[in-house]
């Protein structure tokens, strides 16, 4: 608890600041921000918060939670979807819980329960979604989102493709560097070995 403490105390500042509409104007702001906070602060509240049965039996194999997971975010990227939220206060209350709740809280509660090849999928998605926007934002002749400038949207634009890029490295390091791989592969032995000690000591 004492180590999610800081980014449950700032994910509740910026989900205040959300709901002020201090990230409005600004893609930037919002994508850089806004929307990796709010997933932070579910995610931590997904490792606090007890999961309930009926939660779990409709999320077999972890697939549900992170299907909703991406198509909220795919949603909250879209530029008129963020129009719709200065204009409608529920809309904007739906943002913030739906970000918190349904994105980093089902991500928290949904990735123990998938497979390797499902979250390599889901990785990729990710980076590919992130990638798509940026591109998007970058390159249109046109500001998508009112109240945002042209600069402040191609600035966005640049982020998003710099997040995508890194969190694919990330995601693959231990496959990029060859002493990441091979300290995994390490930890992976003493933690099979001390699971065997474990149950021989209990027979």
């Amino acid at each position: 608890m004492p180590s999610r403490s800081p980014i449950i105390a700032l994910g509740v500042v910026v989900a205040a600041l959300s709901a002020a509409g201090t990230f409005d104007h600004s893609l930037l702001f919002a994508m850089s921000i806004e929307v990796p906070a709010l997933v932070l602060l579910g995610w931590s509240l997904g490792g606090i918060l007890p999961t309930a049965r009926w939660s779990e039996r409709c999320n077999a194999g972890g697939l549900t939670g992170l299907l909703l997971a991406a198509l909220l975010l795919a949603l909250w990227m879209i530029p008129s979807a963020m129009d719709w939220v200065k204009i409608d206060g529920a809309m904007r209350a739906a943002r913030i819980a739906s970000l918190v709740l349904g994105v980093g809280y089902g991500l928290r509660v949904s990735w123990p329960l998938a497979g390797a090849l499902v979250r390599w999928v889901w990785h990729l998605e990710a980076a590919g979604m992130m990638m798509r926007f940026g591109v998007a934002y970058l390159f249109v002749d046109r500001v998508l989102c009112s109240g945002v400038s042209s600069s402040d949207q191609r600035a966005a634009g640049v982020v998003l493709c710099v997040l995508a890029i890194a969190y694919l490295i990330a995601c693959n390091w231990k496959f990029i560097n060859p002493r990441a791989s091979v300290a995994a592969r390490g930890s992976q032995r003493l933690c099979s070995a001390g699971e065997s000690t474990e149950h021989s000591d209990s027979r």
